[in-house]
């Protein structure tokens, strides 16, 4: 890692506090535009994504999607459903997902028409062999471009590694984004610290985890665990995870200061 030699943007900074109702595991994007092999006479409606906590084999997460079609009359035709659920291993001609990046795998390989998913606010490795999500009634996925966001973690229960875990993925200028980063600084508190750390780290699907910040162990009052001064700050390629864990984590409220800019 070098210092900091070039004009930069402003530090700016990412910002995240621990709920079931922030960060998402997964984004799903929809569009009806362009479907390859798309039948002219068969034109899609609606997609709707439910999740059922309990719902798949072995009372895992179960996630449903569904689409609506049309005939070139415009009378309705029987839906589409695809299902992905938590497993110990992954198939994927059952749908079987055993990690976060099984079921985006699935889904860009082999899932729903005109829908692309990625990764959003876990590391590739996170388990989907569990029922600690946050229940979702069928809900429309609107087919406007962008990205949606879904699969919240029942944060107060899920576990990686045993351990609860607050995670948050930062890339510029969004989550999946693989550009360099300067980073300046990690800072927050939490509840809960029963054999905790804080870690930063490269996590780019389909390649190997690559540490920014050795795990440190964590402090319940607020506490700079990098703070770096401009020139000095590091360049780093994204994307990264920032992971706070322990085995009684209960809250957790976070900060990266980082920038971007040609350097």
């Amino acid at each position: 890692m070098k210092p900091n030699v070039n004009t930069l943007d402003e530090m700016r900074q990412a910002h995240g506090v621990m709920s079931n109702s922030t960060f998402p595991m997964l984004q799903l994007k929809v569009s009806y535009d362009g479907i390859a092999g798309e039948d002219p006479n068969v034109q899609l409606t609606g997609t709707t994504l439910m999740v059922e906590p309990t719902g798949g084999t072995g009372s895992k997460v179960l996630a449903t999607i569904t689409q609506s079609r049309v005939d070139g009359d415009g009378d309705a035709l029987a839906d589409v459903t695809y299902e992905f659920y938590g497993a110990a291993a992954a198939d994927e001609d059952l749908g079987a997902c055993l990690s976060i990046k099984d079921i985006v795998d699935q889904i860009n390989d082999n899932g729903p028409d005109g829908m692309i998913a990625r990764i959003a606010h876990a590391p590739q490795d996170a388990s989907l062999n569990s029922d600690d999500f946050v229940a979702l009634s069928a809900t429309a996925i609107p087919a406007n471009g962008t990205w949606y966001d879904c699969l919240y973690r029942d944060v107060e229960n899920y576990k990686h590694s045993s351990d609860l875990v607050f995670w948050m993925r930062l890339g510029i200028p969004d989550l999946s984004d693989r550009g360099r980063i300067r980073l300046g600084g990690i800072s927050g508190s939490c509840t809960g610290v029963a054999s905790g750390v804080i870690t930063l780290y490269r996590d780019e699907p389909g390649e190997d985890e690559e540490q920014i910040l050795a795990p440190t162990t964590l402090v319940e009052a607020e506490t700079n665990y990098l703070n770096l001064d401009t020139d000095k700050s590091w360049s780093v390629r994204g994307p990264l995870i920032l992971e706070v864990k322990a085995s009684d984590l209960t809250a957790a409220d976070y900060r990266i200061r980082y920038q971007t800019g040609e350097w």
